[in-house]
């Protein structure tokens, strides 16, 4: 049974300064305290504080009823307690000199009240002392919650902050019950949260007894810190409690919030400062990707040994394995879904993303470039929604009915690859065939579990219609300008000037698809191409070209390559959005058609007409497929 307590504590400006001051400052007093005291009840209050007899020891006064016993305690650590002296009491007051703490600190003193037995007098039991940072009617505030149980009932509890010196605790108001055992107060929060603050929570049994329980907490940035659960789990805005020591109770930290990795400290640890900046030290330490997320380690990483250190930041992935005693040479292994798995080797974690990665895909027997990622402006989540593309760049081996063949994937024009939660990957991009004899193709690489198929890239049929466009491109978008400012004016002026923006748009990025072999440079983006941005480049610079009306419709029939192109690339698309980017663009094209922007012969138009069937009759074999609806949802 707990024993009645009261705790005088000391608030300082920063929560290092207050842990030096309880090492080394005057001694606190603990006993029970009730608000009115009552000759009848088992009660007993405070007279004062400890006061220093020079050469003697400390002198503890506490107020009595005649005929009680009282038995004084000391403690250096409020965990362990030796008895200092027992006394009848024969007045209203009673006073030890402890002559065994002088010259010693910390020192704590409890007084007990003791039944004729010498048995100490029950009193409310405290537990489970919680706060939490929360928002009040919009305004920042602190909800403090204690367990309060005893066997003749609880008849209230009150919420204290302990005392600066020379003041007295401040009553922050009475609790409200929020469950049989449970009480709660709202309270206001300190304007300066980083110092720990000292809060006690006093219940009064119905008989009249009092005890007092006194947590300290750090209310320092609760989006970042959080206490455990029984289970290890982060308490989302519970502040971090803190020991008498000084030391944190288990916490743990989330560098970039709810949404990112979770390194937890089931031990606590111990804070310090130097010149660089704040740390902790500790013994115990284990890391998760994030609170909820389809990322998981494929490891334990958990960490037991010698104290490390650990300084809060932002962070890389080389800094959370050294926080758990790992090599981060050897990178981590995680699992996505529990189906694919890949080594982590770099990668920093911002806004719920892992930003800058760089992974080794660890599928036994599938035939994939070596490393996804590597790009400093790429980033994607660690809650993908059932999908994830994930550029892929370096060179792998297949076998064709002809031999093998080596695919090389350069940086700047990866493959994309997305891997579905149910376990379907698929894949497109440019890539260049090495075939057994030595030659050279550059091809349209797709791939629907489990066959490959090529498109061989046409240079003959790109390039031309490219050169024949820069020739008839408008040179000045001032040219979509109307000479007055009528209504209807103005919609077709705005139309010219986006398709202008567009046609060049399209035409730059089909120039350097069909550029000279992007094997040749080592150069790597920042970020990479957006999944199939090059597929339609070229169709879609002709129709927004034409669009712009530079001096006339422009003719379809310089262009039947490129759809027939488009139609064919829509039937070998690994997945719908694949698909449908082609559909969309031979679709633009026909709208153009009927708006008088192109000129087309019988024979171009039959050739429009067959390009869209074999398009349409893609789209709708694709949308068949399991999950076609979940990739609709995701196409632009």
């Amino acid at each position: 049974m707990p024993d009645p307590v009261r705790t005088a504590s000391r608030r300082f400006p920063h929560f290092l300064a207050l842990v030096l001051c309880l090492l080394i400052g005057p001694p606190a007093l603990l006993a029970d305290e009730p608000p009115e005291p009552d000759p009848d009840a088992a009660t007993l209050a405070i007279i004062g504080g400890p006061e220093l007899v020079p050469g003697e020891g400390w002198r503890i006064t506490w107020s009595t009823v005649p005929g009680r016993n009282y038995r004084l305690r000391h403690s250096h650590d409020l965990v362990h307690w030796t008895t200092v002296i027992t006394l009848p009491a024969t007045g209203d007051t009673l006073s030890h000199v402890d002559t065994a703490a002088l010259g010693q600190s910390p020192n704590f003193w409890r007084v007990q009240l003791l039944d004729d037995d010498g048995v100490v007098i029950e009193t409310p039991i405290l537990d489970n002392f919680t706060a939490t940072l929360t928002l009040l009617d919009g305004l920042p505030a602190v909800l403090l919650a204690v367990d309060a149980i005893d066997p003749g009932g609880v008849q209230g509890v009150v919420f204290l902050e302990g005392p600066s010196p020379g003041e007295t605790d401040l009553v922050l108001g009475d609790a409200v019950p929020a469950t049989t055992a449970t009480w709660v107060l709202a309270a206001d929060a300190p304007e300066d949260t980083f110092e720990v603050r000292y809060y006690k929570a006093r219940a009064t049994g119905v008989a009249g007894n009092v005890n007092e329980l006194i947590r300290g907490f750090s209310l320092f940035d609760t989006r970042h810190f959080a206490a455990l659960s029984a289970d290890g789990a982060p308490l989302l805005g519970r502040a971090v409690a803190v020991r008498a020591d000084g030391t944190f109770e288990p916490f743990a930290y989330l560098p970039d919030g709810p949404d990112g990795p979770v390194l937890s400290f089931p031990d606590g640890a111990t804070p310090g400062q130097d010149a660089e900046g704040w740390f902790w030290h500790y013994q115990q330490a284990d890391l998760r990707l994030a609170v909820e997320g389809d990322w998981e380690p494929a490891e334990d990483l958990a960490y037991t040994g010698s104290p490390l250190t650990f300084r809060p930041g932002p962070v890389e992935l080389g800094d959370l394995l050294l926080a758990i005693g790992r090599d981060p040479a050897e990178g981590l292994r995680l699992t996505l879904w529990d189906r694919f798995e890949f080594i982590l080797h770099e990668g920093a974690f911002a806004g719920g993303e892992i930003v800058a990665p760089r992974l080794e895909p660890q599928f036994a027997g599938f035939p994939l470039p070596e490393q996804a990622g590597g790009y400093a402006e790429f980033a994607f989540s660690l809650r993908s929604q059932g999908y994830l593309q994930l550029p892929f760049s370096g060179t792998f081996r297949l076998t064709l009915p002809s031999g093998h063949a080596v695919v090389r994937v350069p940086p700047r024009n990866p493959i994309w690859v997305r891997l579905e939660a149910d376990g379907r990957l698929s894949m497109s991009g440019r890539v260049e065939l090495e075939l057994g004899d030595g030659s050279r193709l550059a091809a349209d690489l797709t791939f629907d579990d489990p066959t490959y198929a090529f498109s061989f890239y046409a240079d003959g049929l790109q390039h031309p219609a490219l050169g024949a466009l820069a020739a008839i491109l408008p040179e000045n978008p001032g040219d979509c300008l109307p000479a007055d400012t009528a209504a209807a004016d103005l919609d077709l002026a705005t139309k010219c000037l986006k398709a202008y923006a567009k046609a060049y748009k399209r035409f730059a990025t089909a120039l350097k698809a069909g550029s000279a072999s992007p094997f040749d440079s080592p150069l790597i983006p920042a970020s990479p191409p957006a999944p199939d941005e090059a597929a339609t480049a070229a169709l879609d610079a002709w129709t927004f070209a034409a669009e712009t009306d530079p001096s006339g419709p422009l003719p379809l029939e310089a262009i039947t390559g490129l759809l027939g192109h488009a139609s064919r690339s829509s039937a070998a698309a690994a997945n719908l959005p694949g698909a449908l980017r082609y559909l969309a663009a031979l679709e633009r094209t026909r709208r153009a058609v009927l708006e008088g922007e192109f000129s087309a012969s019988t024979g171009a138009l039959a050739d429009l007409d067959a390009a869209l069937d074999e398009a349409t009759a893609a789209v709708l074999a694709r949308a068949a497929a399991p999950g076609a609806i979940a990739r609709v949802k995701t196409f632009e």
